[in-house]
């Protein structure tokens, strides 16, 4: 993340004006939709290490284990809640809506 601050700073615009496709899973994908949605980067890194985000991105306090994987659950709700606060229409968007390539 903080490369990308620091790519969209030198470059003076946004990354979705600098790469033609973005893919990510997991958290990366909600970068990548954010970055779609036009959010700066350094917006993101806000919610990802200080702001809301922090403390409903991460993991929850409890293990919700994934039958296959033994992964643990992430605050779906929560998350949701943020997104469709930062990034306004874009939450609603399908693929097909983003200005830019996004897996």
């Amino acid at each position: 993340m903080c490369a990308l601050v620091e790519l969209e700073r030198q470059l003076g615009k946004p990354c979705r004006e600098v790469f033609d496709f973005a893919a990510g899973t997991s958290t990366g994908a909600v970068i990548v939709a954010a970055l779609a949605a036009g959010l700066p980067a350094a917006r993101i890194l806000e919610i990802y290490g200080t702001g809301a985000g922090r403390s409903s991105i991460t993991r929850p306090p409890v293990a919700c284990r994934c039958a296959s994987r033994g992964a643990m659950a992430y605050r779906s709700q929560n998350l949701a809640r943020i997104l469709e606060s930062e990034l306004g229409p874009a939450a609603k968007w399908s693929l097909n809506d983003s200005p830019s390539g996004c897996c």
